[in-house]
């Protein structure tokens, strides 16, 4: 387990660089962010509908 604290919210972006090896805790706000940014990655590499 390795603990990392950013000032602002957004510093959870330099976290994705890890993939899917890391998980945040806290605080739910993190959690939210880390979850729509996911989200928004997933749905940009999903192959079209044809």
């Amino acid at each position: 387990m390795v603990r990392v604290g950013y000032d602002r919210l957004d510093g959870i972006h330099q976290l994705l660089q890890f993939s899917d090896h890391f998980e945040v805790i806290d605080p739910p706000e993190a959690r939210e962010l880390v979850a729509r940014l996911a989200e928004a990655i997933a749905l940009r590499h999903r192959p079209p509908n044809p």
